[in-house]
């Protein structure tokens, strides 16, 4: 199999860290973790000479700067994992408009702008 660059958005916890986990352990492979909490990243991944971390905030207006400058150090993306996610996690009578804001912008906007900054590495 040839090595593949993958890109892992959302790693610090639950799936995504599984997922970093498992694609880590096939030490041909790049892996290219995001977050917003670094420090939980680099302890959780510090033993894989083949993950990289970087902070990503998903609530950011700059996803798609932020995630430009990121793969800017890539040749090239293979794959495109899109994990991270927001929950409001409340009976839907009190979620606030604020809530649904930044649920959106995480579970939809961010994802989309994700995706468009890697398209160029991707298609190449």
């Amino acid at each position: 199999m040839k090595p593949k660059t993958i890109v892992v958005v959302g790693a610090s916890r639950g799936i995504g860290k599984a997922m970093v986990d498992l694609l880590a352990s096939y030490s041909e492979h790049r892996v290219v973790a995001l977050s917003r909490n670094l420090d939980r990243m680099n302890e959780a991944f510090s033993r894989y000479e083949n993950v990289e971390c970087y902070s990503l905030d998903l609530n950011s207006k700059l996803v798609r700067v932020n995630c430009e400058n990121i793969f800017s150090n890539l040749e090239s993306i293979d794959i495109l994992i899109n994990n991270a996610g927001h929950l409001v996690n409340k009976p839907f009578s009190e979620i606030s408009r604020k809530d649904f804001e930044d649920c959106y912008n995480i579970n939809v906007i961010s994802v989309m702008e994700t995706v468009q900054a890697a398209l160029e590495k991707m298609n190449s």
